[in-house]
Order: C-alpha cells, then structure tokens, then sequence
C-alpha cells in the first residue's frame, strides 16, 4: 500500500457557512452541497465547481425543502437529485424532495404517508443496480428510536415498499455508510445510542438476504458519521474520519479491498485534515473532495482534497503465491542470446538468483559452438535482456495508464461540457422568461397608467364643470341679494314719505 497525498484548497466564489449534516453530490465536475447545520439550520444550495475551485450560490426555483440535516440526497438515473428524511431540533421528517441540478429548480415536493416509513434521520439511501428503486436502510427518529429496517422506493411512482429481509440483519444504527459492489449493498460503522460499530454487513440485492462480512487486515476503529466512499473503478471503499467512543474525533483513512475484502491504512502525505464527522467526501475524476464537518467543538468550513489514484491494491497471500510459481519469460529473449544447456549450471554457480532458462528451441546447440564463451559476459548479457524486457513493459504498463487517464479525462470533459451547454440552455431559457415577464409587466404597467390618467382627467372635468355650475349659481345668488337690498331700501323710503 502506497501514501495519499493531501491538499487543502484555497477556494474562490460566495463560499458557504461552516456547516454540518449536510449532503453531497457529484453533477459533472460540480459537486452539490444541500443543507446542514451550523450558525442555525440550512435548506440552501452552493455548488462547488472543481475544475475552476470556485464556489457558487445559485438562484434556486420552486418551492424549495424545509431547513434540515442528517438528510440523504440520491443521484437519480436522469441527473436529478432526490432528497429523503433528515430532521430539526425537533422535528424528524419523511418527506421527497427532487432538484434539478441543470435547471436549477427544485421540481417534485411530496409528503410519505404517515407510517411508511417512519420519519428518520442518520440513515443511508442508495440507488440499486437496476435503477428503478432506491433501498434506505437504518437511521433514527424522535426519542432516541433506532431502525434496522430496509425500504424501497419506486423512482418512476415515488412509492415506498417494506422490504422483508432474510439471514443475519444488522442491529439497530444511525450514522452508518453504504455502499454497492457484486450486487450487493454493504453497511459499515454507525452508532445505536450506546455502542459505536466497525463491522461490515451485506444484503444480496437478488433474494434480500443478509450476511456478516468477517474482513481482515487492520480494521478502523468503531465509528459514526464517517465517509465510505467507492475508488478506482469501484474496486475499492475509502473510509474517512468520524467520531468514535468518548468523542474520539477522528482523521484518518482506511481503505478496504473489495476483491479479498481486506482492509489496509495508507500512508498520508501533504497536509492531514482536521479531525470531524458528519463531514461530506465525492469522487471528481482521481481526487476525493471532502467538505466542512465538525469535531471537537469546531465548525469547519474548508475544503480538503486526497489525490487517489496513488492507492495500490495489495497482493492478497493466493496472488502472491501464484506469482512465485510464474515461470520467468526466457521465451521472449532471442535465440543467439540464450545460452546453451550445458552453460546453465555455471550460471546457477555464478548466481543463485538468475532462475533456470528455458530454451526457446528444444535441439541443442553443439557443446563446441560455445565452448571458449566466457560466463561472466554470458551473464552480463542475460541480466541486460531482462532489463531490458522489464523496462519494456513498465513503459507498456505507463501507456495504458496514461491512455486509459486521458480517456476517463476526455469523458468528463465530454460530460462537463453537456453539463454547461445544458446550464446555459436554462439560464437563456430562464432569460427569455424574465423578459417576457418584464415586457408583460410593462404593459400592465402601460395600460394602468392610461386607466388611471383617464379616470383622472375625467375626474377633473367633471370636477370643472361642476365649479363652474357653482360659479353661475353664486351669481344668481349674488343678484338676487341686490335686487332684495334694492326693494328693502325703496320700502324704507316709502315708510319715511
């Protein structure tokens, strides 16, 4: 087993708050980040793009999920996310929630019936191999309550089925992993309110059955809130961090071979993480991404980053037998540098370690052909081919890896440029929206405008033609004073006379 080499980035962009119990998920080269807690309880979503270390707070539709952590979030077959359970200081919940990473809107929104399943939190959710249902196992809800039942979930009807399981169940926990391999989805670790587990269970996805998996090698310490996340090519799990008995932080790294499942801790390199749990770990093309977390009062908001593909299996104790017993490839040396039969014993005198030859032609050479050769130059030449032989396929070796690297590169360039093209399609489309909305409003506003200047000037006219009516009826009010004040004043007149 080789080291891992630690990075901790230094990212750009609207960074998000220290959080924990939050998720996230891998779309393209982005990761997803949705919910956790920290500073207070967190329903938004950033998205962290790996190729420019850079974050992002998008504008987000619909109607979006209740603040929440110790959710699960599940990559659908169609690129969307689907969002199950978590819970408040108070309240644990059931409910669906989908979000589309390329438009950026959270579409579906639904409540689970009461009791199917229960309200949880701390559980794990992962898409089977058929694609058609996700399988959700364990968690805890309200009063300390632990599960160790498994449901289904239908993608295409969002319906839930109680699944019956057979064989050994693993007991009741919360903050447990999972994983698929061989069919077969795996759980390690988790905590059940008193004991904390490093076990490793398997339920055959066929016929519902499950098994204790007994793993060898040097086993991690008992643990919830740990990372497992699938390596090179799902061939191995790397397990990360989590809090152990006594509140026993932790930050190191297991990693477990799925092909003899053997467990073996790496070497680390580079600048280690802090101790957490209930952090977040995605795969981005050979690194692992870890995010923010919490350990020992601390909250964390960094970003760290584990190069991967320096693991190197180990040979399990049946490989390295079979390759002592693999015949050397004399075969592939030349036949004017093959030695004779007769010349082999001297060479197993000169040095043990050079293995008996096979002789590529069966008709052997005439003694005296070889006879004044010198053994030492006969050596030389031999090592040299096979230097040369080994050197020849170490650089066969570096090809392909380096052939098969730029093809998993070119695939996710291929994949990130679907992913941007499909992005900018919805920003335009969402442009379009917004100026056809604004274009209406300002015809509404328009056409208000109109009405009301209208109505007012209708008002006023109305308003002067009715001064003006008063006007006239002032005056014939003011002549008839005058012509009252006259007659008033003849009859005095006439009183006088």
């Amino acid at each position: 087993m080789s080291g891992v080499r630690w990075k901790k980035l230094t990212c750009g962009g609207d960074q998000p708050e220290p959080r924990w119990g939050h998720t996230s998920s891998q779309s393209g080269t982005n990761i997803i980040i949705i919910g956790g807690t920290g500073s207070k309880l967190f329903n938004d979503i950033y998205v962290y793009d790996t190729v420019r270390n850079t974050w992002i707070k998008p504008e987000v539709r619909g109607t979006t999920l209740t603040p929440r952590l110790g959710h699960s979030t599940t990559n659908l077959p169609d690129g969307k996310l689907l969002v199950f359970g978590g819970r408040t200081d108070s309240k644990h919940y059931s409910d669906i929630h989908i979000f589309d990473p390329v438009r950026l809107a959270w579409v579906r929104s639904m409540q689970s019936p009461k009791s199917y399943p229960e309200s949880r939190a701390g559980h794990t959710a992962i898409l089977a191999p058929d694609q058609t249902r996700i399988i959700v196992f364990g968690g805890t809800s309200a009063h300390y309550k632990y599960f160790s039942n498994t449901f289904t979930l239908d993608i295409a009807t969002l319906t839930w089925t109680k699944q019956e399981t057979k064989g050994e169940a693993p007991p009741k926990r919360g903050g447990h992993c999972a994983f698929l391999a061989y069919n077969k989805m795996f759980i390690f670790g988790g905590f059940d309110g008193k004991k904390y587990y490093n076990d490793l269970y398997s339920l055959t996805l066929d016929t519902f059955t499950w098994s204790k998996v007994e793993a060898s090698g040097i086993l991690p310490k008992p643990r919830s809130g740990h990372t497992a996340t699938l390596i090179n090519g799902g061939t191995q799990l790397l397990v990360f961090g989590g809090c152990g008995a006594n509140s026993d932080f932790l930050s190191d790294v297991h990693v477990l071979h799925l092909s003899d499942m053997h467990w073996d801790q790496p070497k680390c390199v580079g600048m280690e993480p802090q101790p957490r749990f209930r952090h977040t770990c995605s795969e981005v093309g050979n690194f692992l991404y870890i995010f923010s977390g919490t350990g020992s009062g601390n909250l964390l908001s960094d970003m760290m980053q584990l190069e991967i593909d320096t693991i190197i299996p180990p040979l399990s104790p049946a490989l390295h037998t079979a390759f002592q017993h693999i015949p050397q490839p004399t075969h592939l040396i030349p036949p004017h540098m093959q030695p004779p039969t007769h010349i082999q014993p001297l060479l197993m005198q000169a040095s043990p370690h050079i293995p008996p030859l096979a002789l590529q032609s069966p008709t052997p050479e005439p003694p005296e052909k070889y006879a004044d050769i010198d053994v030492t130059e006969l050596r030389k030449l031999y090592v040299a081919a096979m230097m040369a032989l080994k050197a020849e396929k170490q650089q066969r070796e570096d090809f392909e890896i380096t052939a098969s690297k730029l093809e998993r590169e070119l695939g996710d360039f291929r994949h990130q440029v679907a992913v941007e093209k499909s992005m900018r399609m919805a920003v335009e489309e969402r442009l379009f929206e917004e100026h056809r909305v604004t274009a209406k409003l300002e015809q509404t506003t328009n056409t208000k405008i109109e009405k009301v200047t209208k109505n007012k000037q209708k008002a006023l006219q109305t308003l002067q033609e009715s001064l003006s009516k008063e006007q006239q009826q002032q005056q014939r009010l003011t002549q008839q004073v005058t012509d009252l004040t006259e007659a008033l004043a003849k009859r005095n007149n006439l009183q006088k006379n």
